[in-house]
């Protein structure tokens, strides 16, 4: 599914990545875990294409997101869902930023905005489709994400543990993660996992020196 194969990944002040190497096969959920600044949430952003490797393979599904192109990268991230720390537009109102991700993901209008209207009532947040998602607290903003990600049935979901800020999410929406694993997906977390991943019992990969381990 994922395969990081010798990365390394330079920054003008920094070396985020140094001979990285790190393998997530299908029905596997794993955590990325190590200091600030060891390159958690770079790992996830090269698995997406938004940031490419100095040196080294970065191969996701079978495809190098560097010599993909745009339009490569764009294919290969609709059987990804990912989770980051930051909110592309969070002036959206909450049910057209989740239809949005649906409809990327290569579903029509009519039907994505449908499945979105069924994923706010399955998160308690029917009530608030209209506000914009930046104005949802932070916890309801983890749940809808992970919801949302899960809708658009992908084969890989990414987590940056940034994005939840402490957040924890409820029971039935852990056990479908469990389940969407079980069925031959991955999961990747970068950071330290909250309670309800521990449960998962994922596979721990520490960072040390900027290196898989």
């Amino acid at each position: 599914m994922v395969q990081f194969l010798h990365v390394v990944k330079k920054f003008p002040d920094r070396r985020a990545l140094d001979d990285f190497n790190l393998e997530v096969g299908p029905g596997e959920t794993v955590c990325l875990s190590g200091p600030d600044g060891c390159g958690k949430s770079t790992v996830v952003k090269m698995v997406l294409g938004l940031a490419i490797a100095t040196s080294g393979t970065v191969l996701v599904r079978g495809v190098n997101p560097a010599r993909a192109g745009h339009l490569g990268r764009i294919r290969m991230r609709r059987r990804i869902s990912a989770v980051l720390d930051d909110v592309v537009h969070p002036a959206m109102p909450a049910e057209s930023w989740v239809a949005t991700g649906i409809w990327c993901a290569g579903e029509n209008w009519a039907a994505s905005f449908k499945r979105a209207r069924g994923i706010l009532e399955e998160s308690g947040l029917a009530g608030e489709a209209s506000k914009p998602f930046g104005a949802l607290k932070p916890d309801r903003q983890a749940v809808l994400l992970l919801a949302a990600g899960l809708a658009r049935k992908p084969a890989l979901l990414l987590i940056d543990r940034a994005g939840f800020r402490g957040s924890e999410i409820p029971g039935e929406l852990a056990v479908r993660i469990s389940g969407f694993v079980r069925e031959g997906n991955a999961c990747l977390l970068a950071g330290e996992p909250p309670s309800w991943f521990s449960a998962l019992g994922p596979r721990m990969v520490r960072m040390e020196g900027n290196r898989g381990a």
